[in-house]
């Protein structure tokens, strides 16, 4: 009929080439359903929780740090005093604050490398809806790196929570305990 626009008027070459190249941009879109795009939708959505708990992980890790920061600006104010007490003490227990510092810089490190990799995962899980290619080995391979970071990321933080650990002190028992903890994390 005359009133549709996407019917062309007999004989107007033009328009009819116009509708022809329309049907054909959308063919490659008609065979995707609704269904299929929220069957991806979904497929997206479990790596999604994941990443928010990375996330939650590296707020833990930020917030440590910032600890760690500051205690340590804080001793070093201490330091500067020129009638300090306990200089030595209170440079070991820097050096700790250092170290913990590199565990947690590493596992913050590591966790953003699992989170992007994670984020690449949805992207692709997403979009292999509307890309024709098999993305099975690259979705698998991007998913056993991400693991692996964050399995690294949650071991540097375990080593810091032992640095941590290990220059505690807790009134007498503090000698005894940081020589038992430091033994243990030697073996």
């Amino acid at each position: 009929p005359r009133w549709c626009a996407l019917t062309p008027a007999r004989g107007n070459r033009r328009a009819t080439t116009i509708t022809h190249r329309i049907a054909t941009r959308n063919s490659a879109v008609d065979g995707i359903k609704v269904v299929d795009i929220a069957h991806a939708i979904e497929l997206a959505l479990a790596p999604v929780f994941l990443l928010s708990g990375i996330w939650v992980f590296l707020g833990v890790l930020a917030s440590r740090l910032a600890r760690i920061v500051d205690r340590a600006r804080n001793m070093e104010k201490e330091l500067r005093v020129p009638e300090a007490r306990d200089a030595d003490r209170i440079r070991s227990q820097l050096q700790a604050l250092s170290q913990r510092a590199r565990y947690i810089n590493i596992a913050i490190t590591l966790g953003t490398v699992a989170a992007l990799l994670v984020a690449i995962v949805i992207a692709l899980l997403f979009s292999s809806t509307f890309i024709p290619l098999n993305l099975a080995p690259p979705l698998a391979l991007l998913f056993v790196l991400a693991m692996c970071a964050l399995v690294a990321a949650f071991v540097s933080f375990h080593d810091e929570v032992r640095v941590a650990l290990a220059v505690l002190r807790i009134g007498d028992a503090q000698l005894r305990t940081t020589r038992s903890i430091t033994r243990e994390s030697s073996r």
